[in-house]
């Protein structure tokens, strides 16, 4: 199985941390997902309470009937960190028995409309593209007749036959192409990312035939799980569908949510992302997923300290200040490359402890040094205001939103207020402008530090005092 094992290797991965100004881009790039083997990565599980995928860890440990397989979930904010978490995961997985494959649903798909029945299909390319099924018979026999399926339903559309997609098919199934579903799948979301009418049509006829494709599919998947079970990797195929908390919540409760029942048909253990929110307030039911595991924001304050004027003048937790802090120092050489080491700390502070959006104002900072080769002090303040204006863009024009983040920051009970902050609450916490903590296993949540200074803000809270 060492051939499906690999994880990415690269000799850049030891040159962090670095003190050009010049590479300060490429070790902080907000969007990058670390693997566990990059000299950038620390394991911040004890800064979280142990809260993360310690529990898909111990979930995926035990043992589950014949046919039957685990199914998670993982939540929390943009900007936890969870992407580098299930890297994490997987590499744990695949030393563990599993064949782990970890892939991006955006990515793949972009974030347009999204379907269960699109997971599915992903679902077996993403095993087609791992198990090289030449010289596994049987193997090969499921996946020619998930093409044969699509050929099937699409061979009537004369338009489909002549595009890129319908000639695919038919060379697959010809025998002029490759037998696999990577080709396929790409000119599939490559043709539904078009605007012509039958690249529409493409798909819409895919999704007519749900029980179709989750029977096909659970077919290749259970050949699958036993080629690699026989292979190196006795526990099975582990899919980590990452990045589907980045579609609008609404689209994701129809998937996991309104389709669970359908979705816990797939035949491998699944991990899927979603919406903070819907943990919150799903929409069409109870998200029937075990275990469910929210990843909290690195507490920077404490639950009992009051909020002051400004965010400088506000207690925080030093020591987990201090260890974000040196989880930054694994990329960039801080002391060389910041002119005052008290701005590191402020821009910790204003991240409000989420990840990404501290390795996003380091970013800022940089390109709002115009000149020499360290950040200045109004560098990091320029980045701040930058920051923070794109928070304030997504708040709306009305009091309420405002209200429900003062209530928080006085700590006074949201159940007992007379408002309704229901609606404000989901899409504070799905926007990042309210953030989950965890103190000994009990949530709490904070307004995000950059909006503590705003005369919108200072208004509410006055109100709410």
């Amino acid at each position: 199985m060492s051939d499906l094992t690999v994880l990415k290797t690269s000799e850049e991965l030891s040159i962090w941390p670095t003190d050009d100004f010049e590479r300060i881009l490429m070790a902080c790039d907000p969007g990058e997902a670390l693997e566990p083997t990059d000299s950038r990565y620390v394991d911040l599980s004890e800064l979280r309470s142990g809260i993360g995928v310690a529990k898909l860890q111990s979930a995926l440990r035990q043992q589950v009937a014949e046919g039957k397989y685990h199914h998670c979930l993982l939540g929390g904010h943009r900007g936890s960190g969870k992407s580098t978490e299930l890297l994490s995961l997987q590499a744990w997985a695949l030393k563990n028995g599993y064949l782990a494959i970890w892939d991006q649903v955006d990515v793949r798909y972009g974030l347009d409309d999204l379907d269960y029945s699109d997971l599915f299909l992903l679902a077996a390319t993403m095993v087609d593209e791992k198990i090289d099924a030449r010289n596994r018979p049987l193997l090969v026999s499921k996946l020619r007749a998930i093409i044969s399926w699509f050929n099937d339903i699409t061979i009537e559309d004369e338009n489909i036959k002549q595009s890129e997609i319908g000639i695919e098919v038919g060379g697959q199934l010809g025998g002029s192409l490759p037998l696999g579903l990577g080709s396929l799948f790409a000119k599939f979301v490559a043709g539904f990312k078009g605007t012509s009418k039958h690249s529409k049509k493409v798909r819409e006829t895919v999704r007519s035939y749900p029980t179709d494709l989750i029977r096909l599919t659970k077919d290749f998947l259970e050949t699958a799980n036993e080629v690699v079970k026989n292979e190196g990797a006795p526990k099975g195929i582990l899919l980590i569908f990452d990045n589907m908390d980045r579609y609008e919540p609404a689209q994701i409760d129809s998937i996991l949510i309104k389709s669970g029942q359908q979705i816990r048909q797939m035949a491998c253990h699944t991990v899927f992302t979603f919406p903070i929110s819907l943990a919150y307030k799903p929409i069409s039911g109870k998200v029937d997923f075990e275990p469910l595991v929210i990843l909290p924001m690195f507490p920077v304050r404490k639950k009992n300290e009051d909020w002051k004027d400004t965010v400088d003048k506000t207690i925080f937790d030093e020591k987990m200040v201090e260890s974000l802090r040196a989880m930054l120092s694994k990329r960039i050489a801080l002391d060389k490359l910041f002119e005052a080491p008290s701005d590191v700390v402020r821009l910790i502070k204003m991240s409000g402890g989420s990840l990404r959006d501290l390795i996003q104002l380091i970013v800022l900072s940089v390109t709002s040094t115009y000149e020499g080769e360290t950040i200045t002090s109004k560098a990091v303040e320029m980045a701040i205001k930058e920051l923070r204006g794109t928070y304030l863009r997504l708040l709306t024009t009305t009091p309420k939103d405002y209200l429900c983040l003062a209530s928080y920051a006085n700590r006074i009970s949201i159940a007992a207020s007379e408002t309704d902050h229901s609606e404000a609450i989901n899409r504070l916490l799905f926007n990042g402008c309210l953030l989950e903590y965890s103190e000994d296993g009990i949530p709490w949540y904070d307004i995000h530090p950059l909006l503590l200074e705003t005369e919108e803000f200072r208004n509410a809270h006055a109100i709410c005092k």
